[in-house]
């Protein structure tokens, strides 16, 4: 067992027991991340020799030995030769494995909820399958076994756990699992067979909604329900509603850059995510290129919106006041260091939408992509072609498509009357 400590200055100190003994040197670094991996690969080491895998040489420096993962027997490097193909791979607890692929992700190759996702993923693992579950176990009966435990759990809000959700979880296992055979964590190959795995079978989402439809269905089924909350995720408001709304934030907002952040997000159908990463030069000429990282696995593609004259209008006034920097997006925030320009988190975003509508009839939409659906949803009804809504939104699937598909004017009924009359 190991533990750290943090001195005064900031660098971290690293302590543990070994053979009855107590040890404590210096990590020479201020980086939390960077210590609980020496921590992690410490504990490793340890096991590694505690069970017989790695030998301690005779009269080799104890802590130098351990902390450099039996590379080093002495303060003087030395050169370690290969390890032979035929040594045993260590068993790597899934937890661990988890640390080490977050830690060797490259900057910005993901998305912050992303890893925040699969996050949550891990914990679900640790919780059913246990933290010191051996990631190179996972067998197809293991896999069977939690995905009927998961199917059996309530989720968010008390809606039952639904097929897709727990589809994702098994996916991020299935990219570990690719991660750790890249990198020799894992001897075998085979991942199980998800081809043959079962999940349960999923309702369909609720096609979007009028506002004041959704609220008459909430008063029937009741707020509290599980049918309530998927109704509030279908809704999307009128252009009037879309109106209204932005007058009540107009007059409410506690913070300067609110008003045209939900401006920019009801009139462009722009994500929360490229809200927080849109610059201020990615506005020229009435046009707003968004900074997409959805649409083209693993390129940093870009898409092109024309603004509103309202739009145009709340940018131009906001930039004018705006403390600093390049985001679109910031506040000044201070602290005992005087003030600071902060670009906005994620999780800032989704309370300032709440703390702002909190006390409105809009109190119960659930968060930024509801001007998003809104958006994509007025566009359909008004008859705009889906091609033009695709290129503006960064549509690519059908599956996204359907639920809007609803709204767009009946044109197999003209087609129809065009052959009988």
């Amino acid at each position: 067992m190991a533990w750290l400590q943090q001195t005064a200055s900031g660098t971290f100190h690293i302590s543990f027991r070994f053979a009855g003994k107590k040890y404590k040197r210096s990590l020479k670094t201020t980086s939390e991340r960077a210590a609980q991996l020496k921590q992690l690969r410490l504990e490793d080491t340890i096991q590694k020799v505690e069970s017989g895998w790695l030998e301690l040489p005779p009269g080799a420096d104890l802590p130098v030995f351990l902390l450099t993962e039996g590379k080093c027997s002495s303060q003087k490097i030395e050169v370690v030769p290969p390890v032979p193909a035929e040594e045993p791979v260590m068993p790597w607890k899934l937890g661990q494995v988890f640390e080490l692929y977050v830690d060797a992700l490259p900057a910005n190759s993901l998305e912050e909820t992303t890893v925040a996702t699969m996050r949550i993923h891990q914990r679900h693992f640790e919780r059913k399958l246990g933290e010191r579950f051996v990631l190179s176990d996972l067998s197809q009966q293991i896999l069977t076994k939690y995905i009927s435990q998961r199917s059996r759990e309530s989720g968010k809000k008390g809606r039952t756990i639904c097929g897709s959700t727990i589809k994702k979880e098994v996916r991020t296992l299935s990219t570990l699992w690719k991660w750790a055979i890249a990198n020799k964590l894992i001897a075998r190959a085979d991942f199980p067979d998800t081809s043959q795995l079962r999940y349960p079978i999923d309702s369909e989402k609720p096609k979007f909604q009028l506002f004041e439809d959704v609220v008459k269905q909430v008063d029937s089924v009741g707020s509290d329900s599980e049918e309530a909350v998927l109704l509030w995720e279908s809704v999307f408001l009128s252009r009037v509603e879309l109106a209204e709304l932005l007058a009540y934030v107009n007059e409410n907002a506690k913070r300067s850059f609110l008003f045209p952040m939900f401006v920019l997000a009801a009139h462009t159908g722009i994500r929360r995510s490229e809200l927080l990463r849109s610059k201020k030069t990615d506005f020229q000429n009435e046009i707003l290129t968004v900074r997409e990282r959805k649409r083209k696995k693993g390129v940093n593609s870009t898409r092109q919106i024309p603004l509103s004259s309202l739009a145009k209008a709340s940018i131009e006034n906001w930039f004018a006041d705006h403390p600093g920097g390049n985001d679109t997006f910031c506040q000044e925030l201070g602290d005992t260091c005087g003030v600071k320009v902060e670009s906005i988190s994620v999780r800032a975003a989704h309370y300032y939408f709440k703390k702002t509508l909190e006390k409105s009839k809009w109190a119960n939409l659930t968060g930024w992509h509801v001007l998003r659906h809104s958006f994509i949803s007025n566009c359909a009804s008004d008859g705009v072609d889906q091609r033009m809504i695709d290129a503006w939104v960064g549509h690519t699937t059908d599956a996204m498509r359907e639920r809007y598909r609803h709204l767009f004017p009946n044109e197999s009924a003209k087609a129809l009357k065009s052959v009988f009359g």
